[in-house]
């Protein structure tokens, strides 16, 4: 007699999530890389750094950790985890004059949103979509130190004071909501007028890929 042959059903089980950016060899030139934010189209894509105690220090700092005049993109562990859990993550970078770091941000945003509507925060374990919905001239207070957008109330009347605002520097999308359940990133860097301001740009979390 012949063997029998037995026939399994397709392996269904998806590979696991492999992110574009090669994080095993940034983390041995840094272990404070976490992330990597990347606006598609733009000059925009760099690694996001956060030091443990210091919140500065990536101010004047690279990947390197020696001195940089234009430092690096970083959040502030005071007040932000690195999981993007965060009802607000604040994402700091300089304003520059030659593309580094943030310093395109208000020439792509200043007259519509345009065609850097997305931004993507690559993790090693997962990535993260978020629509654009705003970009703003703002005060320089700290928006996380004056603002507990864990509550709602908060979170709402601020947002709802982001969608009133016109003039010039400030483009909204007023098609899009943004309510207390979102995940909103907020890229902060100099505006180029006044050293007293803020140029800020807002965006939601619209889908997550892991």
């Amino acid at each position: 007699t012949e063997p029998v042959s037995e026939t399994l059903p397709p392996d269904t089980t998806p590979a696991p999530y492999a992110s574009p950016t090669d994080f095993v060899s940034f983390r041995e030139q840094n272990e404070h890389i976490y992330a990597w934010i990347d606006i598609p189209g733009s000059t925009i894509s760099q690694p996001i750094m956060q030091h443990p105690t210091d919140k500065d220090y990536y101010n004047r700092r690279g990947i390197d950790q020696n001195y940089s005049v234009y430092g690096s993109i970083f959040t502030e562990a005071k007040y932000n985890s690195t999981d993007f859990n965060d009802p607000v993550t604040l994402i700091y970078g300089h304003h520059t004059f030659n593309s580094l770091m943030f310093g395109d941000l208000q020439t792509m945003y200043k007259d519509e949103i345009g065609e850097y509507d997305e931004i993507v925060i690559y993790m090693p374990e997962r990535e993260l979509h978020y629509q654009v919905f705003a970009a703003i001239v703002h005060n320089d207070l700290h928006i996380l130190h004056y603002n507990d957008f864990s509550n709602a109330d908060t979170f709402n009347r601020f947002f709802n004071n982001i969608f009133a605002r016109s003039g010039n520097y400030i483009t909204l999308d007023k098609e899009c909501t943004v309510t207390p359940e979102d995940k909103v990133i907020i890229l902060s860097t100099c505006f180029n007028g006044s050293s007293t301001y803020r140029y800020l740009v807002m965006a939601k979390l619209v889908e997550t890929i892991e």
